[in-house]
């Protein structure tokens, strides 16, 4: 067996306990040297950022690609930055799927750099199906496709990524005439990694303890992903309703580790996977089990529950309130009991939740449960040091077809038709705000420029 032969065997045999997975937010660790470190550059920094988290008994992955392959490759040590990329896969926790689609996905533009195309055409696809509709998985993914020679496969995927707004931090040129004339890539939410009942147990765990991704939009779209994974149509639906045009929010551990996504591919990323989830067929006589409001979520629970037919899958729900509910209807469930047994191998770290009595902050309506963050030694919350960085990705309008007729054009104020193309914009002051014109109606005043700008990058 060659090495990503021996690095995919390691992902898919090695179980990652919670512990290992969340050690770079809480563990003892020079996290200001291995920042400096990861903006100093070049391979000496790689190798003692390398040391260092060796000398302190480190096995993660999240460090590794961060502050060593990511440094690697920056100074164009391809090789290098390939093994360390591995070694990273072999400590990947399958079921964190944000950060294996990452791990999985830079894998094989390391692979794509090397001239190693065919071999990177597996990783670029592999990572879709933990993360679907990752944009930046998807860059990866028309590059490699078009170095394998699969033209056509290339253009669909970017023409994909211009129909929704991709900004120029990841295609940094116009659409070429086969990206305009391509068929727009068709995601398929069907055909994911599939998940076991032990590792979504590990997840929830992980989840409600992954203070990096609090409340980020990250931590929805990997949520989403493993409900999906999982086979929970009904639980997507309804997690997808509460981030369905949500504001990035920042996270000081993401900005340390250098995996912040950036305004326009944060909304990118969310939107897109949103809009796929709300097109999936529900089952029959599911209406109140994805109703956006939890309360309505938790009263068909209960009425489930008191028929024997508590449906495990909420388990999963994104509000703590009705997975606790959840939890009291199907307290023999093997996920329950094996998130449990995690818990207590952490330990004092965060709030016992499977394995003792949730706190009111955890079962207060509407909550998520997610840990804010963690406490050092000396009591004060750990911080994850950052630097201040010039803005890379804002926020770009786009031109697109209206899904359906409920949208209203902001200057004429008539409907917009189902079909017609329509200009999308964000508000700077309050970015959740969506609004829509007619393309026609975009040469209006303040409007204008914003229509040449999207103009500029769409394929219509």
């Amino acid at each position: 067996m060659d090495e990503l032969g021996h690095a995919i065997a390691a992902f898919e045999q090695r179980d990652v306990p919670v512990r290992q997975a969340i050690a770079h937010l809480i563990d003892p660790l020079d996290r200001a040297r291995l920042i400096s470190l990861r903006f100093e550059g070049g391979e000496r920094a790689a190798d003692e950022a390398r040391s260092l988290l060796e000398g302190v008994g480190f096995r993660s992955a999240v460090l590794q690609e961060s502050f060593v392959a990511s440094v690697l490759e920056a100074a164009g040590a391809h090789e290098r930055a390939l093994a360390a990329r591995l070694a990273a896969l072999a400590e990947c926790p399958k079921y964190d799927s944000w950060l294996s689609a990452l791990v999985l996905s830079r894998t094989a533009r390391t692979l794509l750099e090397l001239g190693r195309g065919a071999e990177a055409l597996p990783f670029a696809e592999r990572a879709l199906r933990f993360q679907p509709l990752d944009p930046r998985a998807l860059v990866i993914l028309s590059r490699v496709r078009a170095a394998v020679g699969d033209a056509a496969g290339a253009a669909s995927v970017r023409a994909w990524l211009f129909d929704h707004g991709a900004g120029p931090a990841l295609l940094p040129d116009a659409p070429t005439n086969a990206d305009r004339t391509a068929t727009a890539y068709v995601p398929t939410l069907h055909d994911l990694e599939p998940i076991s009942d032990a590792d979504v147990a590990r997840y929830l765990v992980l989840f409600r303890r992954d203070a990096g991704l609090t409340r980020t939009l990250t931590s929805g779209r990997r949520h989403l992903a493993t409900q999906l994974r999982f086979g929970d149509v009904c639980g997507a639906r309804a997690t997808s309703t509460y981030y369905a045009g949500g504001t990035p929010r920042p996270s000081d551990a993401l900005l340390w580790l250098g995996l912040d996504e950036g305004t326009c591919t944060d909304y990118l990323a969310t939107d897109g996977l949103v809009e796929e989830v709300a097109k999936l067929p529900l089952p029959k006589g599911s209406a109140k089990l994805v109703h956006k409001h939890p309360g309505k979520r938790q009263e068909a629970l209960e009425e489930l529950a008191k028929k024997g037919k508590a449906p495990r899958a909420l388990l999963l729900d994104l509000i703590w309130s009705v997975a606790h509910e959840a939890g009291q209807a199907l307290p023999d469930d093997p996920i329950l009991l094996a998130a449990a047994e995690e818990e207590r191998a952490l330990g004092e770290i965060g709030f016992p939740i499977f394995a003792g009595t949730p706190g009111d902050d955890e079962l207060r309506h509407g909550s998520i449960g997610e840990s804010e963050g963690y406490l050092d030694d000396a009591g004060g919350l750990i911080s994850y040091p950052t630097r201040q960085e010039p803005e890379t990705d804002p926020y770009v309008p786009f031109l697109e077809r209206a899904a359906n007729g409920r949208s209203k054009c902001k200057v004429c104020k008539q409907a917009i038709a189902q079909g017609a193309v329509r200009l999308v914009t964000r508000a700077k002051a309050f970015p959740v705000e969506t609004k829509y014109v007619h393309a026609e109606c975009g040469s209006h005043k303040r409007w204008a420029k914003m229509l040449a700008a999207a103009q500029a990058r769409s394929r219509f």
